[in-house]
């Protein structure tokens, strides 16, 4: 599954006429139309290495850490049912596997057969409606909301005019900063800042103040 604003297809390989990749700032996505799979390579770039270690302390989790993206996976196969419920069909496009090979993860979804929507307002409006159904059961919203600038790059409409949502990461960033003594918390200690963001507002590390990060950039 893959939303990236900067991927590029890098073309069909002359042996392999059923496969195609794209690239991206924060993955690499080979899509399968033998197997019908997109599989997605998080890679460990530096600037979304930076942004988690100012945001949470951690590496970026989804190119290191298999629980990170089995949570992935159980929040689409929810987000599956929800609309399923509202809509009377799965729209979400479901995971197949996810995978370790060596030192690389891989996340492997259903390929979706058709393109970019043809009705951009109609699409919206769908997009719209699974908002609410997103905020009527307490899933976050904003890879479906209309309000997304980028949102439509996660939808794909099929032959049948169908639309599919093809990417559920959730795209947010929360800085923690400011931590001091907690004696009533689990491990003693706590953030007396934490901040969510998300697209289009910016990060700046405290070092470097005057250099902004745009959010959207490093999300995967």
């Amino acid at each position: 599954m893959s939303r990236e604003p900067s991927a590029q297809v890098s073309g069909t390989p002359e042996h392999d006429p059923e496969t195609r990749e794209v690239s991206g700032i924060a993955s690499h996505v080979v899509l399968d139309r033998a197997a019908g799979t997109a599989t997605k390579v998080y890679r460990r770039r530096f600037p979304i290495w930076i942004l988690y270690w100012i945001a949470f302390q951690a590496p970026f989790p989804y190119a290191t850490n298999m629980a990170a993206l089995k949570a992935a996976q159980y929040r689409r196969r929810i987000a599956g049912l929800i609309t399923k419920v509202f809509f009377g069909r799965d729209v979400i496009a479901p995971v197949i596997a996810v995978n370790r090979e060596g030192d690389q993860f891989q996340f492997v979804t259903a390929l979706v057969e058709g393109g970019p929507p043809g009705d951009k307002g109609r699409a919206r409006r769908f997009l719209h409606d699974v908002t609410r159904a997103f905020i009527e059961t307490g899933l976050p919203t904003w890879q479906v909301s209309p309000h997304n600038p980028r949102v439509l790059g996660n939808v794909m409409e099929t032959a049948d005019g169908n639309y599919w949502i093809i990417d559920l990461v959730h795209a947010t960033v929360e800085i923690h900063r400011d931590p001091e003594a907690s004696p009533d918390t689990l491990h003693g200690w706590r953030y007396r800042s934490v901040v969510t963001l998300r697209p289009p507002a910016t990060i700046a590390p405290l070092a470097a103040p005057d250099n902004p990060i745009p959010v959207a950039e490093l999300l995967p």
